[in-house]
């Protein structure tokens, strides 16, 4: 062989031909995404629903509480919800978010009507393993319970950040609970409602 080169019209045909074939396997694969998306986001919004229900059961302790969502300054908060039990205004359970090392932590903190934390669960993170996860264990998070604003939990060492994070969003939800009740939110005294 001389080693020409095929002409250009062969070269043209041959690169649109792999082009077409790369663009039929993308949209078969996007096709495919979507059709797996579209099964499955029922059950993961259910599941979802399903572990906020219970964090907020587990940071507002009780036999029959009941929650109901209220107005709120959305800015870090994503969600509010008013807790009450037997018809007493039990406190508050707020879902919101901090800056951890990792990224954002999705947390719930319950607030009772003495503006003190009643417990703390981590939602969500993306902390480093081994480090920073080691703020999501209930021995730390039950170092906030009984706490009020300003008076957070010792760091772990080596996730200083997280731990910050954490006692952030603690102060945060608890802002938010203040703000709410300066505003005209829910009588808050224990025993009323």
């Amino acid at each position: 062989m001389s080693g020409k080169k095929p002409p250009l019209r062969d070269s043209l045909r041959f690169y649109g031909k792999l082009v077409l074939i790369l663009f039929g396997i993308t949209a078969v694969s996007a096709l495919l995404m979507a059709l797996v998306n579209g099964l499955t986001q029922d059950r993961i919004a259910s599941l979802a629903e399903d572990r906020r229900q219970a964090a907020m059961s587990a940071v507002m302790p009780g036999e029959n509480v009941i929650f109901s969502q209220v107005p709120f300054d959305p800015g870090t908060v994503l969600d509010m919800q008013v807790a009450y039990e037997g018809g007493i205004l039990r406190g508050y359970c707020v879902q919101l978010t901090a800056d951890g090392f990792g990224g954002p932590i999705t947390l719930m903190v319950g607030v009772d009507g003495g503006s003190k934390v009643t417990g703390v669960k981590i939602l969500d993170h993306n902390e480093t393993a081994g480090v920073g996860t080691r703020v999501d264990n209930s021995a730390y998070l039950s170092a906030y319970r009984g706490r009020s604003a300003g008076s957070g939990a010792d760091a772990v060492s080596g996730a200083t950040v997280t731990s910050r994070a954490v006692e952030r969003g603690v102060d945060a939800a608890l802002e938010a609970v203040a703000r709410f009740e300066r505003e005209g939110g829910m009588s808050v005294e224990e025993g009323e409602v």
